[in-house]
């Protein structure tokens, strides 16, 4: 039976833990307030471009197929997955569904190379597979803490640049496509090179739906800003998408983990009261015992 004194600790640490777990929660709910409409507008940003892209291959479908097979090696059939995570633990399975996806990835495609964006992927990475990994950045670099489209451009770029000089066949996302609260899903979506039927797939847009935007400039210097301004889109849209899921993730766990102390310290105190009780009870027979024997 433990003591008195090792409950009333115990009791003590689970309280301080409670306080942190709360004030986690708070904070963590009040991120995804501040993030969750990121991921409307970030997506409704997209689908601009995801219909340029689609006017531009109507319009002319020989310079769409001619600038895109820029991007396609056929001598190399490796891919390259950039995965984002986190930089910070304590959000549940957040990052563990991003790990299990990314793991039977390597599994089938074992000469795939890694982009870790998150600092608890990478540290995954190159733990278990570091033979795998081509390069790794934290999710949120230093001195800039929130989600614009400058970051997205500029992580794009590194992307592109990775991709281009890697001699890779296909570029592909792995990241947490936020539905809502309670539902967060891995997605894994080609980035390159540019698949139209994927893109229209995407967008929900068809082949046959009607020509929303007319182009006057060349056509060639258009597409070629176009795919650009595609790719940063969709990594911001990824972006504003996985963040949203971690303070999600991390909000429902640090709740989760509330409701477990709030069921310890329940459990506990019942504990503690029942011991008392015993100790009570064992020193009142003894004095009622030695009262007798000195009668």
């Amino acid at each position: 039976m433990p003591s008195l004194k090792h409950i009333k600790t115990r009791i003590k640490g689970i309280n301080s833990t409670k306080k942190i777990t709360q004030a986690m929660k708070i904070v963590s709910a009040s991120g995804l307030r501040s993030v969750q409409s990121s991921v409307s507008n970030s997506n409704a940003y997209l689908k601009v471009f995801q219909r340029l892209l689609i006017d531009v291959n109507s319009k002319n479908p020989e310079l769409f197929r001619r600038y895109i097979s820029l991007f396609q090696n056929k001598k190399e059939s490796n891919v390259l997955f950039v995965v984002f995570g986190s930089d910070k633990g304590l959000c549940g399975s957040f990052n563990s569904k991003i790990i299990s996806h990314i793991t039977s990835e390597l599994q089938v495609n074992k000469n795939a190379k890694i982009f870790c964006v998150g600092n608890k992927i990478s540290q995954y990475m190159q733990a278990h597979h570091k033979e795998n990994i081509e390069k790794s950045l934290p999710f949120f670099r230093k001195n800039n803490k929130k989600i614009s489209y400058n970051v997205s451009a500029l992580l794009s770029r590194e992307i592109k640049s990775v991709f281009l000089n890697g001699e890779f066949s296909e570029c592909r996302i792995v990241y947490t496509k936020f539905k809502s609260v309670l539902n967060q899903q891995v997605e894994d979506i080609k980035l390159l090179p540019l698949q139209i039927d994927e893109i229209e797939n995407l967008s929900c847009f068809a082949k046959s739906d009607k020509e929303i935007f007319e182009f006057d400039n060349n056509l060639e210097i258009i597409l070629e800003k176009l795919i650009q301004n595609y790719i940063n889109a969709t990594i911001l849209h990824v972006c504003s998408n996985s963040l949203t899921c971690e303070h999600s993730a991390r909000m429902l766990a640090m709740d989760s983990a509330t409701k477990n102390s709030d069921k310890m310290l329940k459990e506990l105190n019942l504990l503690y009261n029942r011991n008392r009780q015993a100790i009570i009870t064992k020193e009142l027979i003894e004095i009622i015992s030695g009262a007798e024997a000195t009668n």
